[in-house]
């Protein structure tokens, strides 16, 4: 089986397995992992997905301070309030590191490295105090240039 890479985010509009966007036009939302590659179907990537969002998932984010990332700490986020967060990004790492064939893309930036955030397009306005409603967590496989969501929980209220 060859290697695929995949991300998990918290999406703040609903969305539909099966969409593609380009990774350049990603909607806003908070990553709860960053990319990883693995040697297994999307559909065990999705399955470890899912067990690991037993339980509660994060409703909502609270933006925090603005803050720049990346390797040369020149891309700018909105730092998200940590909550739920880092405990659903420690469920969800420990599912992925237990698919075939992990990888982190960025080890720094899973466990302890794990800061949530909101990528920041330039122009955009995001004010530190409000509050977005997460509308879902999608499973998405990536490519070089595209996301194509494969995996979807929807936390609209019933």
């Amino acid at each position: 089986m060859s290697t695929s890479i995949y991300a998990v985010v918290a999406l703040f509009d609903a969305t539909e397995v099966g969409t593609t966007i380009a990774r350049s036009t990603w909607p806003p939302h908070v990553t709860l992992v960053s990319n990883f590659a693995v040697e297994a179907s999307p559909e065990l990537v999705v399955e470890a997905v899912q067990g690991a969002l037993v339980g509660e998932a994060p409703r909502e984010a609270c933006l925090a301070g603005p803050a720049m990332f990346g390797p040369r700490g020149d891309v700018p986020v909105q730092l998200v309030e940590s909550g739920q967060f880092p405990a659903l990004h420690e469920r969800l790492a420990a599912a992925a590191e237990h698919l075939p064939g992990f990888a982190a893309d960025e080890p720094r930036y899973w466990h302890d490295g794990y800061r949530p955030h909101i990528t920041r397009r330039i122009g955009e306005t995001l004010r530190e105090g409000d509050v977005w409603p997460i509308r879902c967590i999608a499973t998405a496989a990536l490519t070089e240039t595209h996301g194509t969501v494969i995996g979807l929980i929807d936390l609209a209220p019933a």
